[in-house]
């Protein structure tokens, strides 16, 4: 866990948030957990387009992400979750996530466009551009 998430863990487990939160070590154990998660945070100060963000976002979980990278051109708008850039942005942001009511607007938001990144359809949208080019 890096430095910035131990900063949130620390603060979550201070919280009323306490028991809402959970805080993977190991990714062995994602694939299996994935699906019961409320939200999905990505915490980071650099990222590239994350395998665990793709992932969860085909399990239709919503997304709280850094303001960074690939991360935050993923959260197009908030029918899917959001992107913040800041820990008092994330916090406001989490306990939106946390008290949604139709999750199942947001989790088919979520896999809608989850869809625009397999890997088949980037290429198709590649070899257009060069066809068109």
């Amino acid at each position: 866990m890096g430095r910035i998430a131990g900063g949130y863990k620390r603060w979550s487990e201070s919280t009323s948030l306490k028991a809402r939160c959970f805080w993977l070590v190991s990714m062995k154990t994602l694939p299996e957990l994935i699906h019961g998660f409320d939200v999905f945070t990505l915490t980071s100060r650099y990222e590239g387009l994350s395998m665990t963000l793709t992932e969860a976002m085909h399990a239709g979980v919503p997304l709280l992400v850094s303001d960074v990278g690939c991360a935050s051109e993923v959260v197009k708008d908030e029918r899917m979750g959001f992107s913040v850039g800041n820990a008092v942005e994330f916090i406001t942001k989490l306990r939106i996530l946390l008290e949604v009511e139709d999750d199942q607007a947001l989790s088919a938001a979520v896999k809608a466009r989850a869809e625009d990144l397999v890997l088949e359809k980037s290429a198709q949208a590649y070899l257009k551009l060069y066809e068109q080019a």
